[in-house]
């Protein structure tokens, strides 16, 4: 199986980290109506995903200090 990539990441992962981000935003727009343990428990678990997702992320080797690419604006 082929995987798109873009700046050398996966596609599906840029993907995935985003379907990550907007289910923390719904997980914590819901728990702060109301401060519960079920709501408490899907923040706590879009972060442990948004963390396991940035592990991959760390691991796919995009932002070692070697291949980091900054631009700065032109003076």
């Amino acid at each position: 199986m082929t995987s798109a990539v873009t700046r050398g990441v996966p596609v599906e992962l840029l993907l995935e980290l985003d379907l990550a981000r907007v289910d923390l935003v719904w997980a914590r727009r819901a728990h702060s109506g109301e401060d519960d343990r079920a709501g408490r428990t899907r923040v706590a678990r879009c972060r442990e995903r948004i963390d396991a997702l940035l592990d991959m992320w760390n691991d796919s080797g995009v932002c070692t200090s070697d291949r980091l690419e900054i631009s700065r604006p032109e003076e």
